[in-house]
């Protein structure tokens, strides 16, 4: 079970280390000052990453493949969310450089987080592949609590740190510098990313009708 976990480990790593939304959500909020806001954002994500893990080892992951309604509405409403924030972005890039943004209180921030981290249904196939690839059929309660505990610490654990690094004077500095463009820059990606999962439900929508 050890070696099952350590594998579990090192791929949820490697989806981490790998450019998201989840991380531009967390950097930006942590360069642009927003510190406290960013490490509950993290929080936010991380509790994302458990409840997705919890549905794959509940098998329920599987039921985003069984049922096309399911992951439709999901992909809508992530899809829908990021251009929400997108838009949020592009206006903060219109304020005056060295205005400060309206801190995020800690409940509104870890919403984001985690309302970030469900609008990815990647995330959910992701978990719902590897556990059925990497835990053994035996894993039992214990061991499926195990790997949940280890994908939420390990995300938490990631983001927390991400926040305290990106939110130093010296890469604060160089972020109030660019920020206009590093918002607008972000906002873009955001929508993108956004409009990405809508496209992907159009097929959905053409299966269902």
């Amino acid at each position: 079970m050890l070696a099952s976990l350590l594998t579990l480990w090192l791929l949820y790593v490697a989806l981490m280390l790998s450019p998201g939304v989840n991380q531009l959500l967390v950097s930006q909020l942590a360069a642009s000052g927003q510190a406290r806001s960013a490490r509950w954002a993290g929080l936010g994500v991380a509790a994302g990453a458990g409840l997705w893990a919890s549905t794959a080892a509940l098998g329920l992951g599987s039921a985003l493949q069984a049922l096309p309604a399911l992951r439709l509405a999901l992909q809508l409403g992530g899809g829908l969310y990021l251009l929400h924030l997108a838009r949020g972005l592009w206006r903060s890039g219109l304020r005056t450089p060295g205005q400060p943004a309206a801190p995020l209180s800690r409940g509104r921030a870890f919403a984001r987080g985690l309302l970030t981290n469900l609008g990815n249904v990647k995330a959910a196939l992701f978990f719902a592949s590897v556990f059925v690839a990497v835990l053994p059929a035996d894993a039992g309660a214990a061991g499926l609590a195990a790997a949940v505990l280890l994908v939420t610490l390990t995300c938490a654990a990631w983001y927390l740190l991400l926040a305290r690094g990106l939110s130093m004077p010296a890469v604060r500095a160089a972020y109030q510098r660019a920020s206009r463009w590093l918002a607008r820059g972000s906002a873009l990606i955001m929508g993108g990313l956004g409009l990405s999962l809508l496209a992907a439900a159009f097929p959905l929508v053409q299966t269902g009708s």
